[in-house]
């Protein structure tokens, strides 16, 4: 064993054996392979912590329910509406709105998204469209085509 070796230690044989460094190692290769492994170690910790989680939504059956809606926002939590304008978000509170598949807004489809759902709980956008029939009702179509009704004016802007 050579003097400087002893200088360098462990980090000599690490270096050599990960990288097959035949070059005297120096601190800033030494610092660089640090930080290479360092950011190879917090990469695959990153990728090692995520999980597919689109498997999680259950499909529910059943024929949902509306009990009311709400605006979307805490300080107004508790303030029923019976209409709403155009691309406003609302929140509609029931049961089994998990197997809800489809939702109309007059003759509107609106865009559910999955992880808006729960299953007391509907966050959704009314459509910015202008209805070619105006019935001002709600419609939900679960998996088996069930509707369900709710009476809901959409206002224009």
């Amino acid at each position: 064993m050579k003097k400087n070796d002893k200088k360098y230690g462990d980090f000599r044989f690490l270096l050599y054996l990960c990288s097959g460094i035949t070059k005297k190692p120096t601190m800033k290769r030494i610092i660089y392979y640090i930080l290479l492994f360092t950011a190879v170690m917090l990469t695959a910790t990153v990728f090692m912590g995520c999980e597919d989680e689109s498997g999680d939504i259950e499909v529910r059956d059943g024929k949902p329910a509306i009990r009311y809606i709400r605006t979307l926002g805490l300080d107004c939590a508790d303030s029923i509406i019976t209409g709403a304008r155009q691309n406003t978000v609302i929140c509609i509170v029931g049961n089994n709105l998990r197997c809800v598949r489809k939702m109309y807004f007059n003759d509107k489809e609106a865009v559910l998204v999955p992880f808006l759902i729960t299953e007391n709980t509907l966050i959704v956008t009314v459509p910015n469209v202008t209805p070619n029939e105006v019935s001002n009702k709600i419609y939900l179509l679960n998996n088996a085509n069930d509707t369900t009704t709710f009476n809901f004016k959409v206002l224009k802007p």
